[in-house]
This record gives C-alpha cells, structure tokens and sequence, in this order.
C-alpha cells in the first residue's frame, strides 16, 4: 500500500467546471471542529465546540461518544470518512496518509468539499499553533 504525505492531499485539486457554491453541512464542521480539539487536548476549546454542537441541535450522546467514534455506532458512513481525515490530518506528523483513506474519503465527498474540510481542518490547526507561540 502506498502512503502519501500531507502535501500531497492538503490542497485537492479543484475541479475547473464547478460553478456551484457549496457548503459542508453544519453539524458534519462541529464535530469535525470538536474532534481536533481533542486530539490537540485544548479543554476551552472542546467546551467551545460542544456547546456550538448542541446550539446547532445535534445529539448529547454523539457529542459524547466523538472521542471514541471508531467505536460507536453512532456516526454515519459519511462522518466516519471525513473524522477519518480529521485524525489523520490533525496527526500528520506522526503518520502519513493512506490511499486507501483518500479513496473512501472520495466516496463521499467531492473534491470540493475535500478541499473545504481540508482547509477548515487546517484552520484550526494553524489558531492552535499561534497560540503556543
């Protein structure tokens, strides 16, 4: 299998003939903001993100359980592909990413949306890095 480092999915390509504005759903970027601040044991901001979760109206017990997403059966197929790149994102230094990782995250995702929950992933990294400096 081969791997790939972070530069070579950090930007996906960007389709040419997209004219269309999209938008990742809203619920999908909390638990993904949540997730990150997780992994980065930031507490001010999970507390941050849990409570912009719930404001949003999603469920106590899958805010709950996002630490242990692998293991619950409370995600969709399309939420565990995209904090599947989150984890793997969030840790790049640590590993690199998989092919086959990329390949189940484009079964659910367009290059687009790709690039948006790359960037936003990187977004949030990037506030977490300047604040240690």
């Amino acid at each position: 299998m081969k791997r790939k480092t972070a530069g070579s999915y950090s930007r996906p390509h960007k389709s040419r003939n997209t004219t269309t504005n999209f938008e990742l759903d809203s619920t999908l970027m909390e638990l993904v903001k949540l997730r990150i601040s997780q992994i980065n044991k930031c507490d001010g901001c999970v507390e941050k993100y849990r409570e912009s979760a719930r404001r949003i109206g999603e469920e106590k017990q899958r805010i709950h359980w996002l630490d242990a997403w692998t293991e619950a059966p409370l995600f969709t197929s399309r939420e565990q592909a995209a904090l599947a790149w989150t984890e793997v994102l969030s840790r790049i230094s640590e590993q690199e990413i998989a092919d086959d990782l990329y390949d189940i995250i484009k079964d659910f995702f367009s290059d687009e949306e790709i690039e948006q929950l790359t960037s936003a992933i990187e977004n949030i990294k990037e506030r977490k890095q300047r604040r240690k400096v």
